[in-house]
């Protein structure tokens, strides 16, 4: 699976503020209230964002150790092609499981990934509808204040949402298989 990359991101984003800002506006042309969040929104977008964080903790915990011991398998194959010796497989074998966290399941990884894909998507979406409401409510002729408050804490609680989505799906990113391999290459799950 791919990481979410800043365009998709973007463009999710783009669509969500033209969506709300039509839905602002036919509501309004209607005559009908305007769609404002409800203050327990931001709550459960938090919520959302601390369980993805507790959950992807063990993960990160194996998958930085990994990194880790990745980059020293690199450091010795390198010592070893500058003082001549031939390069082989266990150079790149983790030195020991000594200190090592607990392997995480591959299947709650993949998940946990998938969920979080799904919540930067989904927070970029309210992110853009959330500021194009803010935008709508402070472009009235008359501003209801805590209708404006409403749409700036949602979009603060959707933007820490779609932070805390990415930052879990690098988290359960694996180093390259090989040493050769690039780090902008595929990624695997833990």
């Amino acid at each position: 699976m791919n990481r979410t990359t800043p365009g998709t991101l973007a463009v999710t984003a783009l669509i969500g503020a033209v969506l709300a800002w039509m839905l602002e506006s036919w509501l309004h042309a209607q005559g009908r209230p305007m769609l404002i969040p409800a203050l327990t929104l931001p709550v459960v977008l938090l919520a959302v964002a601390v369980l993805l964080i507790v959950f992807a903790w063990p993960v990160r915990r194996y998958t930085k150790w990994l990194h880790e011991e990745h980059e020293r398998a690199e450091q010795r194959a390198r010592r070893r092609a500058v003082d001549g010796d031939p390069d082989t497989a266990d150079d790149l074998a983790p030195a020991s499981r000594d200190g090592a966290p607990a392997r995480p399941d591959p299947f709650v990884a993949l998940r946990l990934v998938a969920f979080a894909k799904a919540s930067s998507l989904s927070a970029a979406l309210l992110s853009g509808s959330f500021a194009s409401m803010l935008v709508y409510v402070l472009t009235r002729s008359f501003i209801e204040t805590g209708s404006a408050w409403e749409c700036g804490v949602s979009l603060l609680a959707s933007i820490v949402l779609l932070v805390a989505a990415l930052l879990v799906e690098r988290w359960c990113s694996l180093p390259p298989s090989s040493p050769g391999q690039q780090r902008q290459g595929a990624r695997g799950t833990a």
